[in-house]
């Protein structure tokens, strides 16, 4: 076949742009490492700063050694979902969610 991108291929690489990426200073950024940090809601919100030439995010609570690293994005499901793939599971697990009326447009 003559076609290179479909809609699939355009749909796929936009949801991996999505989950995978984080914003600063307007502008998109691939953070391969943060990306094995996973999300809860204690805590204050991840920052990540750029220090010198690199993406800095630091932990908002004590960690021990062996202690799994969390990270809180302080938004709701609907945005957690739409642009990372995943949900908190409750209200008194995600502080910040709330109800979307209208839909992502």
């Amino acid at each position: 076949s003559d076609v290179i991108l479909d809609k699939s291929i355009v749909y796929w690489a936009t949801a991996m742009l999505d989950s995978r990426s984080i914003w600063w200073d307007g502008r998109r950024h691939l953070t391969p490492l943060l990306d094995l940090v996973n999300a809860d809601s204690i805590g204050r919100a991840h920052e990540t700063k750029v220090e010198e030439s690199s993406a800095v995010t630091r932990v908002s609570r004590p960690v021990k050694r062996g202690e799994q690293v969390f990270e809180n994005y302080q938004q709701p499901n609907y945005l957690l979902f739409a642009f990372h793939g995943f949900l908190l599971e409750s209200l008194e697990s995600n502080p910040s969610d709330c109800a979307l009326l209208g839909g992502l447009s």
